[in-house]
């Protein structure tokens, strides 16, 4: 068969083409291959997260955020015990200084100063018997290599309660101390030092809709703090024990408050409002048809002072400002 010469032509500009566009194509770059990066990462004895005895342990399939000063990435652990591998799947995870945090999250990471800021210790915490809050159990590491120990940075109050049913309480300081809220939290050498940014002085904890059993332990994340004129316990809504003194809560700690017996009959008397304020005279609970009511009486503020009404175990309630107010509801406390 024979081609013409039209046809041949326009074989051979589409083989120029061909060989033009062979000639000017951009290489492509491979592809960036994932790979597993691995950390060893140990526990300091008072770290969450599950309770072995005395000791505490990681659990398989816990979760840690290591970060390399641009982003964060979430490990997760190998294995169960005091020490395990974490390990991360990926292509774009490097670097040469790294602040991790347990539990994972969005955080900020200053690695070259070893801080890090968006840690968030919640007001409201679930309690689960006989083990640490997960979500409030903060610890951090710092390292320039593949080995990471991880030090408490928050603080745990451990308790028992006893008599009747309990489903909620509050842990709440007296007169000042921060322990709840966001914060700021900088490694310091392995001795982690917590800055509130919109902290608050107060813990609330349920056991989400069930009764506190009296046959085991429960345990409250907080902030570390100093409580001037000390702190209390609310179990119910009703204050059940108080530390009146001046009280440091240090990191990496664990404080026995004890058992508490819940007890309510009689204790209404003994609520007295929270606050450094200037001229409460004559508190005392009378009873109505229809609840208790505290009754403040010739309440004087200062002009440009206002306090907080709130409830255990629940919101802010009405703000006040300077002026007075003769009814605060049952129950309910200034802080």
């Amino acid at each position: 068969m024979k081609l013409s010469l039209k046809t041949l032509l326009s074989l051979a500009c589409v083989s120029m083409f061909a060989m033009s566009c062979a000639q000017d194509a951009v290489p492509v770059a491979p592809e960036a291959q994932e790979e597993t990066v691995v950390f060893t990462a140990s526990v300091d004895a008072a770290t969450k997260t599950t309770l072995n005895g005395v000791n505490t342990e990681w659990v398989a399939g816990d979760k840690i955020t290591i970060h390399n000063g641009t982003k964060g990435f979430v490990f997760t652990a190998k294995s169960s015990g005091a020490k395990s591998d974490f390990t991360y799947t990926g292509s774009d995870f490097s670097g040469e200084k790294f602040m991790a945090v347990y539990p994972s999250g969005s955080y900020t990471a200053d690695v070259n100063a070893k801080t890090v800021s968006g840690i968030v210790i919640p007001d409201k915490q679930v309690l689960v018997a006989n083990t640490y809050p997960a979500n409030a159990t903060f610890a951090v590491a710092y390292t320039e290599d593949a080995s990471l120990s991880f030090k408490h940075a928050v603080a745990i109050l451990k308790f028992k309660v006893s008599g009747g049913d309990v489903t909620k309480g509050c842990f709440y300081a007296v007169d000042g101390g921060d322990i709840s809220g966001k914060y700021n939290l900088s490694y310091n050498d392995g001795n982690p030092e917590m800055s509130p940014v919109e902290a608050k002085a107060w813990v609330d904890f349920d056991m989400g809709n069930a009764v506190l059993s009296k046959d085991a332990t429960y345990y409250i994340a907080v902030a570390p703090t100093t409580f001037p004129n000390g702190f209390e316990i609310a179990l119910n809504g009703y204050p059940m024990k108080k530390y009146s003194k001046s009280y440091t809560i240090k990191p990496n700690t664990i404080v026995d408050l004890g058992t508490i017996e819940y007890d309510p009959a009689g204790k209404q008397s003994d609520w007295a409002l929270i606050g450094a304020f200037n001229g409460w005279k004559d508190q005392h609970f009378v009873t109505t048809k229809d609840a208790n009511v505290l009754v403040v009486e010739n309440v004087a503020m200062k002009a440009a002072e206002g306090f907080l009404v709130r409830k255990p175990s629940t919101e802010w309630a009405d703000k006040y400002g300077a002026g007075s107010v003769n009814y605060i509801k049952k129950n309910s406390y200034i802080t």
